[in-house]
């Protein structure tokens, strides 16, 4: 397994003085269409707080890096995904310079082989100040899936940062909204409520995650991603599995998002693709588990295409253990390297 690149946020680096843009999203199928919203200079200087207070959140916690099996404490911590690591769905990656093998920046940070992500949120904010005007009918006739305050005055090195919630709010007939200022007006547009936070914060060199969940549904689209289990599969090679098993194994996952979810782990986690487990070792690994062979393999290979599959790819991410003082087996839900 490759060793964890290290990067964290630096919020002092980030001026939330220079240009805003207030950016809502939506999704049509697997597409993401964007559209920035006009604000009065009121409303702009309140998003920049909520700016400030979430980097505030972020200098409070402790940086975790990321690891494909990690689960953060959201109180505590907030998970650092380098950007150099973001590897996108093929069909929509960018090219982009990697360090050489054996280059310096490579020796001082070595990598985690990768970050699967689909591109396109990324992608649409850096294009927020370009994006079309949101037409005011629109609030009424889409559900959004997120929006975002996009800051800074060099289009370059612009941050992001993001709630995943839908910003409009319809008002129903049956209901009496009124706003009092000297008397009260009923209230009949649209309105647009934004929280007083933020979900993550999108950088120029990497993501400081404070809500897991959300990085997941939005840089982890299921269907984008499951386009990929394939070049996943690949990694099971060294385990000398057949043609028929790898398209069994694609196809179960396709079905079912925990497992893939899970062979996008083994995949990132790189141990299996670098060639270093072999059948034999797994064999071991079944029987020091007492895992019950005949419902993991056929023929001495591994069978995916029983009930056990789950199993099968929790034993090759290493998520199955006995413990050492208890002798009970267990199942782990998240993995962080020992510091």
């Amino acid at each position: 397994m490759s060793p964890v690149r290290t990067w964290k946020l630096d919020p002092a680096s980030i001026d939330v003085a220079g240009d805003i843009t207030l950016v809502v999203a939506r999704r049509s199928g697997r597409k993401l269409h964007g559209y920035k919203v006009e604000f009065a200079s009121g409303a702009g200087e309140a998003i920049r707080e909520v700016c400030r207070e979430t980097l505030e959140r972020v200098r409070q916690r402790t940086a975790r890096q990321y690891e494909a099996s990690l689960r953060i404490d959201d109180q505590r911590e907030y998970l650092a995904v380098p950007d150099t690591q973001l590897v996108q769905h093929e069909s929509f990656r960018p090219k982009r310079q990697r360090p050489t093998s054996g280059s310096k920046e490579e020796e001082e940070n070595p990598a985690v082989i990768s970050v699967e992500t689909d591109p396109q949120v990324r992608d649409l904010l850096r294009r927020a100040s370009g994006l079309d005007r949101l037409p005011a009918e629109h609030l009424r006739r889409f559900a959004f899936s997120f929006y975002a305050a996009v800051v800074g005055s060099d289009p370059g090195r612009r941050t992001a940062f993001v709630r995943k919630k839908n910003p409009a709010k319809v008002l129903n007939r049956g209901g009496l909204v009124f706003s009092y200022g000297d008397r009260l007006t009923e209230v009949t547009d649209p309105l647009m409520l934004l929280d007083d936070r933020f979900d993550l914060v999108v950088a120029e060199d990497g993501l400081a995650v404070l809500d897991q969940d959300v990085f997941e549904s939005l840089f982890r689209d299921v269907e984008v991603l499951a386009e990929r289990y394939p070049v996943y599969a690949k990694a099971f090679e060294t385990l000398q599995l057949d043609g028929s098993q790898v398209e069994i194994l694609v196809e179960r996952c396709r079905r079912d998002p925990r497992l893939g979810n899970r062979l996008r782990q083994i995949y990132e986690s790189g141990h299996l693709a670098a060639g270093n487990v072999t059948v034999k070792q797994v064999m071991k690994e079944i029987d020091r588990l007492e895992l019950p062979r005949d419902r993991l393999l056929r023929d001495g290979k591994l069978d995916f295409s029983g009930a056990d599959a789950s199993t099968i790819l929790k034993l090759l991410n290493d998520d199955l253990f006995i413990g050492g003082l208890s002798k009970v087996p267990y199942e782990a839900g998240s993995k962080a390297r020992r510091r």
